[in-house]
């Protein structure tokens, strides 16, 4: 039942998701809340957003009162299938003058296969749910020394926030730190980099083209990993 709604909004897991996982629940009314239905400011969202928090049910409570939804919090799937049809509506409301032409002749037509357009940014075609990509994920965690979570894309926020906190431009210069793009080389091939950890085929291309891109920003000083992690960040539209 949850699975067509999810698909119609595109959340990014809506083949795996379910109702029995108490976090992926917690997970994914975050997400409608950030990406469809945004009753709250985004300065408000904290305390929602924080979905490991002890006080997230009470939080809960607040957010269905304050959306007019009087369900209780234990139950779940009446909760669920109430915001997944106020976020369908709104995604209407938010899109209708591309939905207004649509019949079932237009529709039919969609189906038909098109020329694809090819990018040459492996970004375009990554497999969040890749083996490959969930390995490369779990081995920045363990060099970074941070605590894998069971949602690795979760884990993908933490890498994020750290390497945005210690490797970002101002916290090098208050570190002390400076690099002179004078003693950047204009390429290093990836395959001598020893990065500490075994990449896979997908994972080392990715990187490979984010070398290439790094050195193409007019030598601005930007972490690559940073770029990895922005971009994967927005490919996943996560807030």
């Amino acid at each position: 039942m949850y699975k067509r709604k999810l698909k119609a909004l595109d959340y990014y897991q809506h083949e795996n998701f379910t109702l029995n996982d108490d976090l992926q629940f917690r997970n994914l009314l975050v997400w409608l809340e950030n990406k469809k239905i945004r009753h709250y400011k985004i300065e408000d969202r904290t305390k929602f957003n924080d979905v490991t928090s002890s006080e997230w049910p009470e939080t809960l409570t607040k957010y269905l009162k304050d959306l007019g939804c009087h369900v209780t919090n234990s139950d779940t799937p009446t909760i669920l299938d109430w915001l997944l049809g106020l976020a369908v509506r709104l995604d209407y409301e938010d899109n209708a003058d591309a939905y207004k032409d649509l019949t079932s002749e237009n529709l039919a037509a969609l189906k038909i296969d098109k020329p694809k357009i090819k990018s040459d940014n492996p970004l375009d075609n990554l497999d969040f749910e890749h083996p490959d990509f969930k390995a490369g994920i779990a081995s920045l965690a363990q060099l970074l020394q941070i605590p894998r979570h069971s949602d690795h894309l979760i884990t993908l926020q933490a890498v994020s926030k750290l390497v945005k906190a210690r490797l970002s431009a101002e916290s090098l210069k208050s570190s002390g730190s400076s690099v002179s793009t004078q003693d950047i080389p204009k390429e290093i091939p990836l395959e001598q980099c020893i990065l500490g950890f075994d990449t896979g085929g997908r994972f080392r291309l990715l990187l490979s083209q984010i070398q290439k891109t790094h050195y193409n920003i007019g030598q601005t000083v930007v972490p690559v990993t940073d770029i990895i992690l922005s971009q994967c960040l927005c490919q996943l539209q996560i807030m």
